[in-house]
């Protein structure tokens, strides 16, 4: 359900689940060596995230708002997992991983237009968010897939780790 103070912490510990089940278990021999550099990634993603939501949280008012927040904050925080396992998928079949893109991209178009009517629903009634739930409209980036084919999308979230991880 909605969660008034945002995110828990068993939000942070489920994505660090799905994100180490992206790199292949815990075990050893399954780190490969970008794991490394995967794993700061991820800890930085994790901290932006969380940034983000820390201030967004300080201009929402209604527990609606706070929930909306939450919902966006959590979907971000999946960015990191699925470019995670993109990379993964990439050398073994170049289809699949552009396929995952492409799922992606359309997940994140159609969460951005629930979270924007949403937001136009609270300022009708009058109620709109004060600097919460950030849903840049029309703002489109445009990015090469796994395969190099240029792709644009809505950006759902602010700066996605899609965007970030393809201009590294």
């Amino acid at each position: 359900g909605l969660q008034p103070e945002g995110m828990q912490r068993a939000d942070l510990d489920n994505v660090a689940q799905l994100y180490q089940l992206a790199c292949g278990g815990s075990a050893d021999a399954n780190k490969d060596e970008d794991s490394e550099a995967w794993d700061n990634k991820f800890q930085d993603h994790v901290a932006r995230v969380m940034n983000d939501h820390s201030a967004a949280l300080k201009g929402t008012g209604t527990q609606l708002e706070k929930g909306l927040e939450s919902f966006r904050a959590r979907a971000q925080l999946l960015d990191v997992v699925q470019e995670r396992l993109i990379a993964r998928v990439l050398p073994l079949d170049p289809q699949i991983a552009d396929a995952m893109h492409c799922l992606q991209s359309a997940w994140e178009e159609m969460f951005t237009g629930v979270l924007q009517l949403k937001e136009e629903e609270l300022r009708k009634e009058g109620s709109s968010p004060q600097g919460g739930v950030e849903t840049p409209v029309g703002k489109t980036v445009s990015q090469d897939s796994p395969l190099g084919k240029s792709r644009s999308f809505a950006i759902p979230m602010g700066k996605s780790m899609t965007e970030s991880s393809m201009n590294a």
